[in-house]
C-alpha cells in the first residue's frame, strides 16, 4: 500500500514536471540565425536598431543592413565605410557613426538617404564608436576622445 502512495506521488511530480517544461516555451518567438551569405553583407555587425515600422537595421562592415521580416537590402555610406553605431531619430531618421564618417539616413518613401555631415570636421578621425540621441541633438562619441553633436532639425 504504501509503494503504491509512494509510486503515485513519483507519477505525479513526472508529469507535473514535464507539463511545466513545455509551457515555458508558449509565446517565445522562435529565434531565427543569418548568416552573412544570407544577407550577402560583410561577417561582423556592430550595432542594431528597430524602426518605428518594425524594420530592423543593422550596422555592418559593408554598410547598412535593412531587413523588413523577409527582405535584406544593404545600403553603402558615401565612403563605402564600416557602420559602427545607430541611434533612431524619431522623425524617419537614423543617426550613425562610421569609419572616418558620421551623419544621418533619412528614410524617404522606401528609399534611404544617407547624409554624410562629418565632412563639416576638418581634423581627421578614425571611428564613431557610439552614437546616442537626446532630444533633438545627436551624439558622436570619436575614438574615445571627442564628442560632436548636431542638433536635429
Amino acid at each position: 500500500m504504501l509503494q503504491k502512495i509512494f509510486f503515485t506521488i513519483i507519477l505525479l511530480f513526472t508529469i507535473r514536471a514535464a507539463i511545466c517544461q513545455t509551457e515555458s516555451w508558449l509565446g517565445f518567438p522562435d529565434i531565427i540565425n543569418y548568416d552573412f551569405e544570407t544577407y550577402k553583407a560583410g561577417p561582423q555587425n556592430w550595432a542594431i536598431v528597430q524602426g518605428e515600422d518594425g524594420r530592423i537595421f543593422i550596422g555592418n562592415n559593408n554598410g547598412l543592413l535593412e531587413y523588413d521580416g523577409s527582405n535584406w537590402r544593404l545600403i553603402h555610406l558615401e565612403k563605402k565605410s564600416i557602420v559602427r553605431s545607430l541611434a533612431i531619430i524619431y522623425n524617419k531618421k537614423i543617426a550613425f557613426g562610421g569609419q572616418g564618417e558620421f551623419g544621418y539616413f533619412e528614410i524617404e518613401n522606401n528609399k534611404i538617404i544617407p547624409h554624410t555631415v562629418s565632412s563639416l570636421i576638418k581634423e581627421p578621425f578614425f571611428n564613431v564608436w557610439r552614437t546616442l540621441v537626446v532630444g533633438d541633438t545627436v551624439y558622436y562619441f570619436i575614438d574615445r576622445k571627442k564628442i560632436y553633436y548636431l542638433v536635429n532639425n
